[in-house]
């Protein structure tokens, strides 16, 4: 492999690249002639420490940094790249990427029949020339030297190297071949060091995380923060850190991920950073630093988190990549690993059958970390289409290989061999779907086996059918599609496994989740149908649910054409993994209907129930369109105007394969496409319109939307939950991340994997803040997040970090480590100074907790009175204000925990009907009491380092140096 570093690759370009490539991809001249015209007598002026100088003219130059750049560099090395295939395509010498067992012409699964030829690799202005033998890459190298100098480019020698692989003998460096730039018909050796140890491509070691931790250390240790006279404040230095340092370790990090342990130690090396530069004695927790507000953290970005998130949701983009050769690539990759390293069986499930995949060097280590992660959290990756195992292209081998070697009717392994070496390879050979009227149920009923023809050669095998039959007969495509998952085919449940000690590997219950302890057959068995027909199962079984729903139509003229969609969520904006209700309606005037989200668990949002309602109502507008023919086209209403936004532009423009690939919701946008572009004959297309919800009008649009809007929220508090609407997976991407609780993960993959991770440290039991805190006693509203990232002081952030991490530097602190000082109070209470005796019993800071006191009921009387609530509400919270900082049985334990920034349960405005309204009330007191106890804490513990560490004359005195006096000014001295 010969890396080729392109010298001022987007300045030195000539623009007839850029024109070639347009017309030799097809494109419109027009654009060629738009880009002559924008650079045709360009005037400029430079800016310079003077000044701008005189204005000149440039023609022909596209402006150095200017977005265009990059783009005309691309399609200019593109046009290259796909001339050095097109040439080398019959060579022997060209590298071909396969699977195994493509390679040994015995493929297991569909994956394996795909082949992807390399030869060169470009990124940026960084390249690899990837081939055979030695002499090819040089000719290859050579054929792309004289493409880039027809435009002018060239090869910085200097930073360019020579990569070898399993090749001995060669020495430190080698001659290649370049070209004039003037004359290529004369070759210009340049001299080119090899390399034996590792591939580079982008200044980045490929595969090499050891490496890539050294750089990001250096990286952090080497950045700067800003010398100021004063100590930076924590939002400062957050901000400094955020910018200098995390924006240029994400990057990296997704380039080429590191060790969670070389992440860790990255993490350690910032807090210490960070410790060094606030000056603290004993250094605090770095995962506290790291934890969101909502978990008593500090928001800060941890190199830990981002390390595995990046290799998750990277090995996700891979494997749905729009672009065919970069999720080729990763789908043979993943074939490779679950024939050949994981015993036919998908690797990427909470708990995979071995940690040896985990281990080989045959895998990317960005995969191996991706794994590593899903297990940790006890999530998986699942493939949404296993219609292979219901069509039968699938290799008997692998079927064999798959299952337990307890299967009752388990063959021999030399039977599988001797049917693949008559050409039964697969299982539609041998086998067929049963005919049944139901497609979920032919899933689970037994394969009818199909005699083969056998001839003369292979009579030993028409004699062991019977035995093949009966193999074939014991089998069903559910239990296919739960061994190849790794999970056991028991009846209708399919229980998880057990630990060598006989311990359930059950996950661990989420609060406020129901953590169920198995999935059913059916969930699973049901991605081996295909694709369409699973759609047009979903759409059945809506049709026959909104036929028999009981909810009343809109009370409209049926000559109005209209019909109105809505969602409701309770709570409305629930925290990860809290248990949630969405549920959706639509009404027209010939039906109406209420469906729930609960099939998506955890991950329901609002906006996936408005989205959805769209569907539904679509559907039943055809169902109904085809009893009559509609004179004029159907008007459906939504008050959720991102979704009319997004149908409105894909109706519009010709969207990009990648557009929608980080949409939230994206199974339903591209199922409301695929219905409004495969819509019946001679029906109209559905206008989808925005309307204003809650308001005052009373217009047809406001009446209908009202409608809806009531269907919705009352079908919240009813006895019977409405039925669950379908998962359309039949439009999802072909690999999603997959959780018990949540489902499946289609929105925000990042900030899900994040919240896991956090979600997965502070439930940790070693996690030292998470037992001193003890957060489910107290008040459970998140703190505001002034104070933590935009103040312009935070000294009382700064304190709650050493607080929270139980590291504050008390006497009694001293005296138990190191013991060089009294244990007690200094200030002569005659008690030992305790954290707790300091900020809640020490007289000396008695008038401190009263003018808090005091606030704290100022803050709360002056919310509750704006809000027109009774008096007694008002004087309840007055009461709890003159307890915060003071021991009170209204505490838990009876002992305040002010100065960590805790409060106790806090009462309710209306305990016996709860609104929207009251709890944003009580949302707001509480951020304004937190805000009251850390700026006391920061206050009582400025006061009491003052006082124990007091300042003298001698320490802070002046050293002035002597002033020499000329002799002419003598006479001055006193």
């Amino acid at each position: 492999m010969l890396r080729r570093d392109q010298a001022k690759g987007f300045d030195r370009l000539e623009p007839e690249g850029f024109y070639d490539a347009i017309q030799a991809y097809g494109l419109p001249a027009s654009i060629v002639d738009f880009d002559r015209s924008a650079q045709a007598d360009v005037p400029y002026r430079v800016k310079t420490f003077y000044g701008f100088t005189s204005r000149f003219v440039v023609s022909g130059v596209t402006k150095q940094g200017g977005p265009l750049s990059p783009l005309k560099c691309t399609l200019t090395s593109s046009l290259g790249n796909h001339w050095l295939a097109d040439t080398l395509r019959e060579s022997a010498d060209i590298v071909t990427v396969r699977t195994v067992q493509n390679t040994l012409r015995a493929p297991h699964l569909p994956a394996d029949r795909l082949t992807l030829p390399v030869c060169m690799v470009e990124a940026m202005d960084d390249s690899l020339v990837i081939t055979h033998s030695l002499p090819s890459c040089l000719l290859t190298t050579e054929m792309a030297e004289r493409f880039q100098s027809a435009y002018g480019a060239s090869t910085n020698w200097d930073k360019s190297a020579l990569f070898v692989q399993n090749v001995d003998n060669l020495p430190s460096h080698i001659q290649v071949n370049s070209v004039h730039p003037v004359d290529q018909s004369i070759l210009v050796p340049k001299q080119l060091s090899v390399v034996h140890s590792h591939v580079e491509l982008l200044r980045v070691a490929v595969n090499d995380p050891g490496k890539q931790a050294q750089l990001l250390e250096q990286l952090i240790l080497t950045t700067d923060l800003p010398p100021l006279r004063r100590r930076m404040p924590m939002t400062l230095i957050r901000r400094v850190i955020s910018q200098r340092i995390i924006s240029r370790v994400r990057p990296r990090l997704a380039f080429q991920p590191i060790s969670d342990q070389d992440a860790t130690r990255l993490d350690h090396i910032l807090a210490k950073r960070v410790h060094e530069h606030l000056r603290g004695v004993f250094p605090f927790n770095s995962l506290l630093l790291t934890l969101p507000l909502n978990m008593w953290g500090f928001e800060w970005p941890s190199i830990a988190r981002l390390n595995r998130t990046v290799a998750v949701s990277g090995m996700l983009r891979d494997l749905n990549h729009h672009v065919p050769s970069f999720r080729n690539m990763a789908l043979i990759t993943m074939a490779d690993w679950t024939c050949l390293l994981n015993s036919c069986r998908f690797p990427l499930r909470p708990r995979p059958q071995s940690t040896m995949c985990l281990r080989s060097a045959s895998l990317p280590f960005a995969w191996r970390l991706a794994q590593d992660t899903i297990t940790m959290l006890g999530i998986s990756v699942r493939s949404t289409d296993l219609s292979f195992f219901s069509g039968g292209d699938v290799a008997l081998s692998h079927i064999h290989r798959m299952l337990d070697t307890d299967h009752p009717q388990s063959l021999s392994h030399r039977v599988i061999t001797n049917l693949a070496s008559a050409g039964i390879t697969l299982l539609k050979h041998v086998a067929q779907n049963p005919l049944t009227p139901h497609p979920i149920l032919q899933q689970h009923l037994p394969l009818q086996p199909s005699r083969p023809p056998f001839t003369h050669a292979n009579a030993s095998l028409a004699c062991r059918w019977p035995e093949i039959a009966a193999w074939v007969s014991s089998l069903s495509v559910s239990q296919l599609v739960c061994a190849f998952l790794g999970f056991h085919h028991g009846g209708q449940r399919i229980l998880k496994r057990k630990r060598r000690d006989g311990v359930d590997e059950g996950r661990e219950p989420v609060s406020g989740v129901d953590c169920p302890s198995g999935v059913t057959a059916a969930e699973l068995a049901e991605l081996a149908i295909p694709r369409l027909l699973r759609m047009r199962l979903a759409e059945q079984t809506i049709r026959a649910l909104v036929s028999s729903s009981p909810q009343p139509c809109l009370d409209m003229p049926s000559t109005s054409n209209i019909s109105a969609t809505d969602a409701s969520m309770i709570p409305p904006s629930p925290t990860f993994r809290q248990q949630r209700s969405v549920t959706m309606s639509f009404a027209s005037t010939e039906a109406a209907a209420t469906l729930t989200l609960d099939a998506y668990g955890s991950s329901a949002f609002v906006y996936l129930g408005e989205v959805y309602a769209l569907i539904v109502d679509i559907l039943s507008h055809y169902a109904s369109a085809a009893d009559r023919q509609p004179s004029q086209s159907h008007s459906i209403l939504t008050d959720y105007l991102s979704s009319t936004r997004i149908i409105h532009s894909a109706l519009s423009t010709t969207q990009s394969p990648h557009v929608w690939s980080s949409l939230p919701g994206r199974s339903l946008y591209r199922w409301i496409l695929y219905l409004l572009r495969h819509r019946p004959p001679n029906v109209p297309l559905p206008v989808i319109t925005h309307t204003p919800a809650h308001t005052t009008s009373q217009s047809t649009p406001a009446r209908a939307n009202a409608h809806v809007d009531y269907l919705a929220s009352s079908s919240q508090r009813l006895p019977l939950r409405p039925p669950p609407a379908p998962l359309p997976t039949f439009f999802m991407d072909t690999f999603m991340l997959y959780s018990e609780n949540d489902k499946y993960i289609e929105s925000s993959i990042s900030k899900y994997l994040d919240a896991a991770l956090t979600s997965h440290v502070f439930s940790a039991p070693d996690f030292r803040p998470a037992t001193t805190l003890l957060l489910p006693l107290y008040d459970e509203h998140p703190p505001p997040a002034h104070p933590y990232m935009r103040a312009s002081s935070a000294y009382s952030t700064m304190v709650q970090l050493y607080a929270r991490s139980s590291q504050l530097d008390t006497r009694y602190t001293r005296f138990l480590r190191f013991g060089d000082v009294s244990p007690l109070c200094p200030f002569g209470c005659g008690v030992v100074d305790t954290i707790h005796h300091i900020f809640v019993e020490c007289p000396r800071y008695h008038h401190m907790r009263h003018q808090a006191s005091t606030s704290a009921a100022h803050h709360a009387s002056t919310i509750l009175n704006n809000a027109d609530v009774p008096l007694a509400v008002v004087t309840r919270y007055t009461r709890v204000a003159h307890t915060l900082f003071r021991d009170s049985p209204r505490w838990p334990l009876a002992h305040s925990r002010f100065y960590w920034g805790l409060l106790p349960k806090l009462p309710r405005v209306n305990p016996i009907t709860p609104s929207a309204a009251h709890d944003r009330i009580v949302h707001r007191i509480a951020n304004a009491w937190h805000t009251e106890a850390i700026r006391l804490t920061g206050r009582i513990w400025g006061d009491y380092k003052r006082g124990t560490r007091p300042v003298t004359d001698q320490q802070f005195q002046r050293k002035e140096k002597p002033i020499t006096i000329p002799p002419f000014l003598s006479h001055l001295r006193v």
